[in-house]
């Protein structure tokens, strides 16, 4: 990370309790993970709406049941929540309107799998992490990677209260007041915000990242990525 990126992750880890009660969140994806999230929202207060990709009348139908409390919305119907995130196979993104999102603060929460988004080599480079893509993708839009590392069961039952003991830890990349309000979603979910650096070091948090499915203590966490970055800058990663 870079000087100004230490300086944000310190005034991160001073900040207070959030006011979860009202705050807004979008979900974009109905399946194990954008439920998941969902659920945990509901649990602090927040309201939510949750767009599908498939029929209508089954997003609704699966959210009133796995969600319930949540809205089913279409994607375009949350322009204005100001937090959305994306747990819809990452291929998906081609087929989201890249205006639909501006000035919106979007958490990628996608992983490339190529069982499910097919074989494609661009989501496939260790050089460049797949957010730097969604990015660019949604130009208008501020992207924060979080919630991709630590699988769906372990969010929900790892949930805790803030100043809990063992609360699991969330890497978080990207940078700004986007940064800051993805952190206090993430507080209020129930977990610690790690920041990681920019986009561009997001790759830590991928699949064939060092901390990848690691549900553990923020402080653990902040260990193995300080560890994965000393590596990578002395060109031993």
């Amino acid at each position: 990370m870079t000087d100004e990126d230490e300086k944000q992750a310190d005034n991160l880890d001073s900040m207070s309790e959030p006011a979860c009660s009202g705050m807004a969140l979008g979900v974009i994806g109905a399946g194990r993970l954008g439920l998941a999230v969902a659920r945990l929202a509901l649990g602090a207060g927040m309201t939510v709406r949750v767009a599908g990709s498939g029929a209508p009348v089954r997003t609704r139908q699966v959210v009133a049941m796995f969600a319930p409390g949540a809205e089913t919305v279409a994607a375009e119907d949350l322009v204005d929540v100001g937090t959305v995130v994306l747990a819809m196979p990452l291929s998906a993104i081609d087929d989201l309107d890249p205006g639909m999102l501006e000035g919106s603060v979007v958490i990628d929460a996608m992983n490339y799998w190529p069982e499910t988004d097919g074989m494609r080599p661009e989501f496939d480079d260790p050089t460049r992490p797949t957010s730097t893509l969604v990015a660019a993708r949604l130009a208008g839009a501020q992207v924060v990677k979080a919630l991709n590392h630590v699988a769906f069961r372990d969010l929900e039952a790892g949930a805790k209260p803030v100043g809990s003991p063992y609360r699991i830890g969330i890497g978080i990349a990207g940078s700004g007041e986007a940064l800051e309000r993805v952190a206090v979603v993430v507080r209020c979910l129930g977990f610690d915000p790690v920041p990681v650096g920019s986009l561009a070091e997001s790759g830590v948090l991928e699949p064939r990242g060092p901390v990848f499915g690691a549900a553990v203590p923020a402080e653990q966490l902040r260990a193995r990525i300080d560890a994965a970055q000393g590596r990578i800058a002395s060109g031993d990663g």
